[in-house]
């Protein structure tokens, strides 16, 4: 059972070679590296009728990739802050660039791939902008179940009920501008308060 999307082995591996298949390239004009805080809520069960254990779900990870490239279950470029999710295992995450999507989730069964009965957690985003992620929908992924197809594709499952899948139907994601960029933004608004200070200060003198 998976959340992401189904890929058969010969169009998994034809999109695969198509997209060049570098996987965490050591230097690439194309790498972002961007930080994602989400928040999950209000879970239903697609596929059981337990009600949620949890209540919620949040994190935030730093994500170091290129978007037009192919990523498969990466732990090393990933960087966990802050995690609630179940999972006792790594958090990787693999990317579909034909589809522009990062998946993000527990190493328990992989990136793409949950199943009920264990701990493991995964949430699907669409990346056409990096900067501005959105969920990927379960209309547009493979196994929501009973679930909205609008709610998003992300979702977790717990070791011991062995028939539950439970899904978000309200989310927040944002991409968190890293400490470097916030300092350029500083740095550019002290440079304009300063031109504007100036550009009063010369008003003024030439009004005397």
């Amino acid at each position: 059972m998976k959340l992401g999307r189904i890929l058969t082995r010969t169009a998994f591996m034809l999109a695969a070679v198509i997209s060049g298949l570098a996987v965490a390239p050591a230097v690439q004009a194309g790498v972002v590296v961007e930080t994602y805080a989400f928040t999950l809520g209000n879970f239903v069960n697609g596929y059981g009728s337990d009600p949620s254990p949890l209540s919620s779900i949040t994190g935030k990870v730093t994500v170091k990739y290129d978007p037009t490239q192919f990523y498969w279950n990466d732990t090393t470029d990933i960087t966990v802050q802050t995690w609630t999710a179940p999972g006792g295992t790594p958090v990787g995450f693999t990317t579909l660039p034909w589809y522009n999507e990062i998946w993000i989730g527990d190493m328990e069964n992989g990136a793409l791939y949950i199943y009920p009965g264990t701990d493991d957690f995964e949430i699907g985003l669409f990346t056409n902008d990096p900067g501005h992620p959105t969920f990927v929908p379960c209309a547009d992924a493979a196994a929501c179940g009973s679930a909205p197809p609008t709610a998003p594709a992300a979702g977790y499952t717990l070791a011991g009920y062995n028939g539950d899948l439970w899904i978000a139907t309200t989310s927040s994601i944002a991409a968190i501008p890293e400490p470097n960029v916030w300092a350029l933004l500083v740095l550019g608004l002290g440079g304009l308060g300063a031109a504007m200070r100036s550009k009063r200060g010369a008003s003024a003198a030439a009004r005397r």
